[in-house]
This record gives C-alpha cells, structure tokens and sequence, in this order.
C-alpha cells in the first residue's frame, strides 16, 4: 500500500502493475539493506516485555513479510519474548481479517476472551474487534492520526508500562499467571 500512495499520489490508487513490482523490487532491496538504520524500540518497550516474561504468551502479529519481521526483532533483542510470530506472509489473510488472531489463540490454546491485541494501527483494532480479543490501542506509532478508541479500542496508553496494571486488573497477566 505504501508504494502504491507513492506511485499514484492518491491514499487508495492503483498504479501500473509493472511498475508496482519494479518499485517493489527497488523497495525491498533498500529495505533489507537498511532495516535497523533507524529503528528502535519505543520507551518502556523492552522492560514491559521483560515483565510479562513468564506471565502471558506472547504473539507478535504484524502484516510486515517474514524476511524483514525476523532480522528486525533479532537486531532489536525482542525475538526471544514471542511464543509465536505471525508475519503478513505467514498465512492467506492479513490483519485486519482476524483470522491471524485467531490462529495465535490456537496456538496457546487461549478462548479469544483471554485475548488482548495491542495495537497502533485502525488494522490491529479491526482485527481484535473481528477476533473478539480485546483491543488496546497505544497513542504513538503507525495510526496516522486515527481516532483508535473510535475504532473500538477498549482502552488507549501512552506509554507501554500503563499496559501492566490494566492486564494484572483483568487477571490476563498476574504475578501468578502461567499463560
């Protein structure tokens, strides 16, 4: 989607298809050449997945293609907190369907209810809604803007650390939970 914005100047076009996979070519070169130039995790990332380390599984569920996905949590220390990475060429659909959702509660053998997406996107909101996982939207990152507590998101945090006590009030990620 992003190349196509580029190549038509419209949010929603349809450019040329050869000129879409010649772009996608030049992208996906730059790309993997460049993947962690400037990424980082946002503050309060890495010590709140150092906390529900033991407490909840952890999935990450993103519509990035596995061959950017893997590298970029390895260069960013992160890999090892996920059970499961779902990539959007792990399955045939993407998020917002829900059905990568789905397939991550399977895995943990969790009922949706026991679910919580977080999400920075109108697609993570969409998914857990469609999943009926709950839907936590966080203030920064990919929304573009986007009203996420509209959407249905049941709560929104600045900052990851305020994801703790809220999973810990629910009984998702207590002290003495094993999920």
């Amino acid at each position: 989607r992003l190349l196509k914005r580029v190549l038509t100047g419209e949010r929603m076009g349809e450019p040329d298809p050869a000129q879409l996979a010649k772009a996608l070519g030049h992208f996906r070169r730059a790309y993997a050449q460049h993947l962690c130039v400037e990424s980082k995790l946002y503050p309060g990332v890495q010590p709140t997945l150092d906390a529900l380390g033991g407490r909840a599984a952890l999935a990450c569920i993103t519509n990035k293609s596995t061959e950017f996905t893997e590298p970029l949590l390895k260069a960013l220390g992160i890999r090892e907190h996920f059970g499961l990475v779902l990539c959007g060429d792990s399955l045939p659909v993407m998020k917002p369907d829900p059905q990568p959702l789905l397939h991550a509660a399977v895995q943990f053998d969790f009922t949706p209810d026991a679910c919580c997406m977080v999400g920075d996107s109108r697609y993570d909101i969409e998914a857990a809604r469609a999943a009926q996982f709950r839907a936590v939207a966080v203030s920064y990152g990919y929304r573009q803007g986007e009203d996420l507590l509209a959407l249905g998101a049941e709560v929104q945090f600045d900052s990851m650390p305020e994801l703790l006590p809220w999973l810990e009030g629910l009984g998702l990620a207590g002290p003495a939970a094993s999920r």
